[in-house]
């Protein structure tokens, strides 16, 4: 039975962020852009406008490159969207660093490059489903099999407001963007991807 003071999916305002490319401020600037203080400029304006986001989800490209500064700062910039009080759900871009993330953002002992980042929350009722299209090495894309047999479960949860798949990459190719997933195969995404 769903509870009566769930909200509706009508009525849930959350904010998506991606591609902050934050690193360490003696360190070198993405695009010459000093990113953390244009996420603080995003947050004050989500301020301003008095958004009550039920929750923030940044998917992929936290850091500009693998160094553990680049995740000491990203851990410091994360500060002012925690404040919020509202869950900061996290994905990984080609950008990121799966052993990093892990050691600073998640404080785990033993950080594994090749380990994927893969989760479901559900907030308000909202299913939000974060996938890691990182791939091996090398900035490669890819959504690997363990997270599809996952997906493929995680889909069939009961979510009464529904369900986001966030993930960093697009499903397919767009404008010569690269795809997730084998070449000339349809999106690996769904309970059977391999029909």
């Amino acid at each position: 039975m769903i509870d009566s003071i769930e909200a509706s999916v009508d009525d849930i305002t959350f904010v998506h962020l991606s591609d902050l490319h934050l690193a360490d401020p003696n360190g070198e600037r993405w695009l010459g852009l000093d990113t953390a203080q244009k996420l603080q400029s995003v947050l004050s304006e989500i301020h301003k406008l008095q958004l009550k986001p039920a929750f923030f989800v940044i998917s992929g490209d936290l850091v500009n490159g693998p160094k553990p500064e680049n995740y000491e700062a990203l851990k410091t910039s994360l500060a002012a969207v925690e404040a919020f009080g509202v869950p900061v759900l996290l994905g990984l871009g080609n950008h990121d660093d799966r052993r990093f993330f892990r050691q600073i953002i998640l404080e785990e002992t033993a950080g594994s490059p090749t380990q994927t980042y893969f989760y479901s929350q559900i907030v308000q009722g909202l299913q939000i489903i974060v996938l890691d299209s990182k791939g091996g090495t090398g900035g490669t894309i890819e959504i690997d099999e363990t997270q599809l047999s996952w997906l493929a479960e995680a889909i069939e949860q009961l979510a009464p407001n529904g369900k986001i798949i966030v993930l960093h990459h697009p499903p397919h190719p767009h404008r010569g963007a690269s795809a997730v997933g084998p070449p000339g195969q349809p999106p690996p995404i769904g309970p059977d991807h391999t029909k």
